[in-house]
């Protein structure tokens, strides 16, 4: 069955579109049991260089991309805002 996998509060979504890719490979890896970023990578099939950019925040991920991402690990994708 499908589960969220990101909850975006509202302070994070206003300060930083790379804070919210961050969370958004850490929430993912939690929610697919995954421990490491390689762990992800892996089960994504694509590169571990790519999960560590969104991981530090050197790239920035699209929503289209963290959807596929989330449909690959059978995950519901989630972002709500929350008043201040």
């Amino acid at each position: 069955s499908k589960i969220n996998i990101i909850f975006v509060p509202y302070k994070y979504a206003m300060k930083n579109i790379k804070n919210i890719t961050q969370l958004a490979i850490k929430d993912l890896k939690s929610e697919a049991d995954l421990k490491t970023d390689y762990a992800l990578a892996k089960a994504l099939n694509v590169s571990q260089s790519s999960i560590g950019r969104y991981s530090n925040g050197t790239t920035s991920i699209t929503l289209e991309k963290l959807q596929s991402m989330a449909n690959d690990l059978n995950k519901k994708l989630i972002i709500k805002f929350e008043n201040k």
